[in-house]
Order: C-alpha cells, then structure tokens, then sequence
C-alpha cells in the first residue's frame, strides 16, 4: 500500500513496513463514538441478539472497539481478516451465517452505514438491510428500511 503510494508521489528509499505500522498505530488508537450509539446498543441487545460484521485487521478492529467500550452488547465480533473474505461478498456473510446455525434469513438483519459493504452486502446475500443515514444521502441502492437517528429503528421494527 505505501511502496504504491509513495511511487507515487516519488518517494524513495522509505521503509514502507514501519509506514504501515505507524498507520496500523494510529488507525486503531483512533475510534469515534456516534452520540447515542451505546444507548441504542444497550436497548437493541436487550431485545435482540446482536453482531458486529466489520471489514478490517482484527487487531486494528480489536483495539478499536475496546477503546469504546461497546462489545458487551455483543454475542460476537467477525472481522474480515479473520474470515478471510470482505463485506460486500457473499462468502463473508454465508460464514457468518453458518457459524450461527441461521438458515432462515427472514431472521436477520444488517444495520450499517456503508451503502458499499453493508448494505450491498445484505441484498447480495439476499438480509433485509436497514441503512444507518445521519445525513440524508441520496441513493439508487435498493435497502429495505432506512433510519436516519437511533429512535427511528424502533419505530420500524417492532
């Protein structure tokens, strides 16, 4: 990724492993929380069995989520890396699937803000997707529900 980007940029005689690293550094030392997320998670897994799905390196991922404080509300965490597909294919959501003994996916739903992985990912695999969209994007996708805050998924899902 950096002998790419740095060729570039005609940049040389750069040691691209320790580039990577810095990034991998401060990629995982750097986590956002949404307002309102930890609340809607406290709420959904009172009700729900919930999942994170997430593309990335487990351990950028890993450090990510323990810097929030979120996984509690979580059965389990699948990372790309680690199933070795990325969302959007339909490898990485069969495995998933499989691994929660779900066949009946009229059961499942995907919340995400990626209208690229999460949700393409959803129709591709043929999930019910809800498109998380604070900011009132435009888009030809074909989801199936759309929230633009938290409170909006209670009042669709019932």
């Amino acid at each position: 990724r950096f002998k790419e980007f740095c060729g570039l940029l005609n940049i040389t005689n750069k040691d691209f492993s320790l580039l990577n690293e810095t990034y991998f550094h401060y990629l995982s030392s750097t986590p956002f929380e949404i307002d309102g997320a930890e609340e809607f998670l406290k709420k959904l897994s009172d009700k729900y069995n919930i999942y994170i799905i997430t593309n990335g390196v487990k351990r950028v991922q890993d450090k990510r989520l323990s810097l929030v404080n979120i996984t509690k509300y979580f059965k389990k965490i699948y990372i790309s890396e680690v199933l070795g597909y990325q969302k959007p294919d339909i490898e990485f959501f069969n495995i998933v699937l499989q691994d929660l003994n779900i066949t009946n996916k009229s059961e499942v739903l995907i919340i995400g803000d990626s209208l690229t992985s999460d949700i393409q990912g959803g129709i591709n695999s043929g999930i019910d997707t809800m498109w998380y969209n604070p900011h009132h994007k435009k888009t030809c996708i074909d989801y199936t529900y759309e929230i633009s805050c938290y409170d909006d998924f209670f009042n669709i899902i019932k």
